[in-house]
């Protein structure tokens, strides 16, 4: 079962079920969010987090947490492509090759967001169709899927009830990637990522927390 993220209302979390995955119904729990400020707001995620420019390359990009492959012997790079979100943004390069990219986090995390920009020329071409796969050491946790808007800019953001730290993200429906302005062309960039600390940081910012209250209480009970 899937659910698409046009289908959702904001803030609202909703089972899902990966069949065949275990010999009985498990099921987790992912909340998507609409706008950075949401995500931020509900997961302390930070962000927002840009690759490093780079030209087009097959090899994997690695930037402070992360690890981003696109298809064995697709090229990507990162560049400031005009006319879309602010940042460096990483997309396919050359063409026709689908957007397809996978993201490894150095650490497991809960929530995670990104920003897609779709670039389109020609009467043929339209919307995008892409799902997300979340796996926490290649095992599955949840999957979604998300239309990418022609000649939009829309903000993809959500939070897993389970760890995860591999996101896979894939071009279903809506064309290869293409730089022939002379024909159809369909091209999506992703950047602007936000990320939510690990948890051993988390658990240091609560710790220094409850020291300071702990601090302010004794101050206070000490006065006379």
């Amino acid at each position: 079962m899937r659910f698409t993220l046009q289908n959702l209302k904001k803030g609202v979390a909703l089972a899902i079920v990966l069949p065949g995955l275990f010999s009985d119904h498990v099921c987790a729990s992912v909340m998507l969010f609409a706008t950075e400020a949401e995500l931020v707001a509900a997961t302390g995620a930070n962000g927002p987090i840009s690759p490093p420019f780079r030209g087009a390359s097959a090899s994997p990009l690695t930037f402070g947490a992360f690890t981003i492959s696109s298809d064995p012997g697709v090229p990507f790079g990162v560049a400031n492509i005009v006319g879309l979100f602010t940042g460096s943004k990483l997309t396919v390069a050359g063409g026709p090759f689908f957007s397809n990219f996978e993201l490894d986090i150095a650490f497991l995390s809960r929530a995670f967001g990104f920003t897609v920009g779709s670039s389109t020329h020609g009467a043929g071409v339209g919307d995008s169709l892409f799902e997300v796969s979340l796996l926490n050491s290649a095992a599955p946790v949840d999957t979604f899927q998300f239309t990418a808007l022609a000649n939009a800019t829309q903000f993809i953001g959500f939070q897993s009830s389970s760890f995860f730290n591999e996101i896979h993200i894939r071009e279903i429906s809506g064309g290869p990637d293409t730089l022939n302005l002379g024909a159809d062309q369909d091209r999506e960039a992703f950047g602007r990522f936000f990320l939510v600390p690990e948890p051993s940081t988390l658990a240091l910012l609560g710790i220094g927390t409850l020291g300071l209250l702990a601090c302010s209480r004794l101050r206070a009970r000490r006065r006379p």
